[in-house]
């Protein structure tokens, strides 16, 4: 077999071990009651459209809207990547990113958005504001949110 279909074979085999390894599912419902203000429902993974268990969504109990979900990228990710997240989180909301120190090699908030990026795994969340019952969340809540999936995703 000529090296670069193996190399090919390899990477992709690696990511998916290491999407595997920890699933898109990261928290339990009790994890989140202190962040969020309230319990969400168990997640449920779902399958991208090239067969990798890459998301999870959790429920709230029902309400209308609410939920979030969170994305653990099956691919290696590089910070131009994820740079390119945080842009078109901008232009989604209308508001610049906060980037929050502290937390995986880069991170950032913005409207109920999120993504944290550790080496070459990035982890995404959406609909963080519809999920919480106290709004908006804190920055010390975000913070908390996303140590908690860089340590669940390890």
């Amino acid at each position: 077999m000529p090296a670069r279909p193996l190399a090919a074979i390899l990477i992709f085999a690696a990511s998916q071990f290491a999407s595997a390894a920890s699933g898109p599912c990261l928290f339990q419902p009790e994890d989140l009651k202190a962040i969020l203000g309230a319990e969400p429902d168990p997640g449920k993974a779902y399958k991208d459209p090239m067969g990798n268990e890459s998301l999870c969504t959790y429920g709230m109990g029902g309400k209308l809207g609410g939920g979030f979900t969170v994305r653990v990228n099956p691919r290696q990710v590089e910070k131009k990547d994820f740079d390119s997240v945080a842009k078109l989180a901008q232009t989604m909301s209308g508001k610049p990113p906060e980037m929050i120190a502290g937390v995986g090699d880069s991170a950032f908030y913005v409207s109920g958005r999120a993504a944290v990026l550790v080496g070459s795994r990035m982890i995404e969340f959406t609909g963080m504001n519809a999920a919480t019952r106290k709004d908006p969340l804190t920055n010390e809540e975000i913070v908390k949110f996303l140590k908690l999936a860089v340590e669940r995703a390890k």
